[in-house]
């Protein structure tokens, strides 16, 4: 889990449809002023970006990484 400048939270894991939100697989964003949850992406067919769990995240200059299968 990191925080973003923005204060939403990221998290990554090995899940889909966070929130019941279809693009929300693997990596997902949950803003804690509304509690809600998105993806960050789609693959085109309207799943998310990623295919496989993501082990970990980390900011780096305003830069967010992820690194998984």
């Amino acid at each position: 889990m990191e925080r973003g400048a923005d204060g939403l939270i990221h998290v990554c894991g090995w899940f889909v449809d966070a929130g019941g939100d279809p693009t929300a697989d693997y990596l997902a964003v949950s803003d804690p002023a509304t509690e809600g949850w998105h993806g960050l992406g789609s693959n085109g067919s309207g799943d998310g970006a990623f295919n496989g769990p993501i082990y970990s995240i980390a900011w780096y200059h305003g830069t967010l990484f992820a690194g998984g299968a």
